[in-house]
C-alpha cells in the first residue's frame, strides 16, 4: 500500500500548532504567533484534498488504473480558483467580476452577502501614502518643526484620530524624517523591550484619550505633573501635546518650557531630562532579585508608581558588595484585580532603603548613537544613572557595571573620567552565529554531495527503506543483498 506522507505531515503539524496555541504558557512567546501556521496547515490540507480528489477521478476515469487520466489534475487548480471567486470574492464584492449582472455572470445563481471586504479600502488608504491624506500639511508641518529642534527623545500625546495622518503611528517616523535626531518614545519601546509598560503608563498620564494597550497595568488618567516626573526619569527631552486639557496642565507646569508651535501641536522642553545623570544616593540591591519577566516587571511598576520623592535611592537587581541589600516580598492583602487578572505591581512590598549619600559627580559630553552611549565625569567612583533600556548585551569601558535598576534602566560606577557603553555580544549571540555558520556549511556540503538516491520499490510493490535486508547500496553492480536488481518499479496509482 502506497502512503502519501504529505497529508500525514500536515495533519501532524496542524495538531502540534493547535496544541501549542492551547497549552503554551503565557510568557515571552505570545501563543497567537502560532495561529498563522495552524491556518496555513488547514489551507494546505484543503489543497491536498482537492489534489487527491482529482487524482482519484483520474484513476477511476482511466481505462488502465496504472495510467490515470491527467485531465482532472490539470483542471483542479482552475476549478478551485473559479470556485473561490464565486463563493468568496463575489459575495464580498471585492473583485472586478463582482458586477455579475453583466455577461455570463448573470446566468449563475450566486450567494449574496451584506458583508463588504475591508481589504480594498485598507490597501487604498495605506498605499496612497502620507502625501495623499487631507491632513498631510499638518503632519508635514509638525515634522519640519521637530526637525529644527536640538536632538532628543520626544513623547507625543496620543489619540485615535491621529489616523488622519495615515495611521495613529505616523509620528513614530520622527526618527526617520529627522535623520535619527528626534526619537519617538511611541514605537521606540514596543513588544521587544521590557521598558514598554512604562512608556504606556506615561502615555496614560500625558494623553487625554490614551490607547492603554498593554493589559493589567495600573493606568492613571491625564496628569501632566506626574507624567513629567516620569519623562525626566526616562530621559525624554520633549513633550508634544494638542488637547486643550493637556495643554492647560502643560502651560502650568514649571518643568515644561514651550519651545515650538505647529498647530494643533505645542512642543515643550522637559527640564532635567538628560539621558545620563549623576546619583546623589547609593542604589539598594534586591536580595535574590528576579532575572526579568513578570516578576521584575511587578517590582519595576510598583516602584515606578510610587511617590517620586522615593526615587532618590534606585533599586537594583545586582551591584557591588558594599551597596545595601533590601528585600521584596509578596503582600496578598494589597493585591488588586482587573477582572480575574492581578494588576501588575500590586501585591508587592519593597523594603524602604536607607538613603546613603554619595559624592555627586558632574556628567558632561553625553553622546548617543544606535548602539553606544558615552560621557565624561569629573569624579570617578560615584554612581551614574544611564536612562536607556537595560539588556545583558550592554558592556562598559571606563566603568563597572552596568547593573539593572528599576524600572528598566542602568547604573554604572565610573572608574575613569571617560565612560563608554556599547551594545556587544553575549554567549547566546555567539552560539546563534556559530549554529548559523554550521547550517551554512551543512547546506554547502549537501549541495556538493548531490541528490540522494531514494530506495526503490521491491518486486512486491513495497517501498524499501535503508533498513530492509533486500536493499544493499554497497553491493557491486547495483544489485540487492539477495542478488535482485534494484530497478525502480512503477508507483502504484
Amino acid at each position: 500500500m502506497y502512503v502519501r506522507r504529505t497529508g500525514i505531515t500536515l495533519v501532524a503539524l496542524a495538531a502540534i500548532f493547535a496544541a501549542v496555541f492551547r497549552f503554551e504558557p503565557q510568557a515571552r512567546l505570545w501563543n497567537a504567533r502560532f495561529l498563522p501556521f495552524w491556518y496555513l496547515c488547514l489551507y494546505l490540507l484543503a489543497a491536498v484534498a482537492v489534489a487527491e480528489l482529482a487524482a482519484a477521478i483520474g484513476t477511476l476515469a482511466a481505462k488502465d488504473p496504472e495510467r490515470p487520466w491527467r485531465g482532472p489534475g490539470l483542471a483542479a487548480p482552475i476549478f478551485a480558483a473559479v470556485a473561490a471567486l464565486i463563493f468568496t470574492g463575489i459575495p464580498l464584492r471585492n473583485q472586478a467580476a463582482a458586477n455579475h449582472s453583466l455577461g455570463l455572470w448573470s446566468l449563475i445563481p450566486l450567494p449574496s452577502s451584506k458583508d463588504v471586504s475591508f481589504i480594498p479600502s485598507w490597501v487604498s488608504w495605506n498605499y496612497s501614502g502620507y502625501e495623499g491624506k487631507t491632513a498631510y500639511p499638518e503632519y508635514r508641518s509638525v515634522v519640519q518643526t521637530m526637525a529644527k529642534l536640538p536632538c532628543g527623545r520626544a513623547h507625543w500625546e496620543y489619540e485615535s484620530n491621529l489616523d488622519r495622518y495615515g495611521t495613529p503611528m505616523a509620528l513614530m517616523l520622527l526618527p526617520y524624517w529627522t535623520n535619527g535626531c528626534i526619537d519617538s518614545m511611541e514605537g521606540l519601546y514596543f513588544e521587544s523591550s521590557a521598558t514598554t509598560p512604562y512608556h504606556f503608563l506615561n502615555a496614560a498620564e500625558l494623553s487625554k484619550a490614551p490607547s492603554n494597550p498593554e493589559r493589567d497595568l495600573p493606568y492613571k488618567s491625564l496628569d501632566v505633573a506626574s507624567g513629567v516626573k516620569h519623562l525626566q526619569l526616562m530621559g525624554v527631552r520633549y513633550y508634544m501635546a494638542f488637547s486643550p486639557d493637556a495643554l492647560a496642565q502643560a502651560h502650568a507646569n514649571p518643568d515644561l518650557r514651550l519651545v515650538a508651535v505647529s498647530k494643533p501641536w505645542e512642543i515643550f522642553e522637559v527640564a532635567q531630562s538628560n539621558v545620563v545623570a549623576p546619583l546623589r544616593a547609593q542604589p539598594a540591591v534586591i536580595k535574590n532579585a528576579p532575572k526579568g519577566g513578570a516578576a521584575w516587571m511587578d517590582i519595576g511598576v510598583h516602584w515606578y508608581q510610587q511617590d517620586p520623592s522615593t526615587w532618590n535611592v534606585p533599586i537594583a537587581a545586582d551591584g557591588p558588595s558594599d551597596w545595601q541589600r533590601i528585600t521584596v516580598r509578596q503582600d496578598k492583602a494589597s493585591e488588586q484585580k482587573q477582572g480575574t487578572a492581578k494588576v501588575v505591581g500590586s501585591g508587592i512590598d519593597i523594603q524602604q532603603p536607607l538613603s546613603v549619600p554619595v559624592r555627586e559627580t558632574k556628567v558632561s559630553r553625553i553622546k548617543t548613537t544606535d548602539d553606544r552611549i558615552s560621557f565624561d565625569v569629573d569624579r570617578p567612583g560615584s554612581p551614574v544613572l544611564v536612562k536607556a533600556s537595560y539588556f545583558p548585551n550592554w558592556q562598559t569601558s571606563g566603568a563597572k557595571g552596568p547593573w539593572r535598576v528599576a524600572p528598566n534602566l542602568m547604573v554604572v560606577v565610573p572608574t575613569a573620567r571617560h565612560v563608554s557603553l556599547h551594545y556587544g555580544y553575549t554567549g547566546a549571540d555567539r552560539l546563534g552565529y556559530a549554529l548559523t555558520l554550521l547550517g551554512i556549511v551543512a547546506l554547502i556540503a549537501i549541495i556538493r554531495l548531490g541528490a540522494m538516491r531514494m530506495p526503490p520499490a521491491s518486486d512486491r510493490g513495497e517501498q524499501l527503506t535503508l533498513f530492509d535486508d533486500q536493499l544493499d547500496f554497497w553491493a557491486d553492480g547495483d544489485r540487492g543483498g539477495n542478488g535482485e536488481a534494484l530497478v525502480p518499479q512503477a508507483r502504484p496509482g
